[in-house]
């Protein structure tokens, strides 16, 4: 039986896709966060192209968790 321990170290990286309907995002040189939210829950890298074509490319986003 392969232990967790193993199956982490015989992997270089580990990918979580997390879907959310809430997301809060800062464009470069802004202070302070906004948020947006979408119908269905969407992945960072949705959200990420979503907010490239309307308000520009985030600095940062992150997801909250309902």
């Amino acid at each position: 039986m392969l232990r967790f321990e193993q199956a982490l170290s015989s992997h270089e990286e580990i990918i979580m896709l997390v879907r959310r309907r809430v997301w809060f995002y800062r464009l470069a040189g802004e202070r302070f966060a906004h948020a947006i939210t979408f119908r269905i829950p969407m992945t960072a890298a949705k959200v990420k192209a979503a907010l490239g074509q309307t308000v520009g490319v985030p600095a940062e986003i992150w997801g909250r968790s309902a």
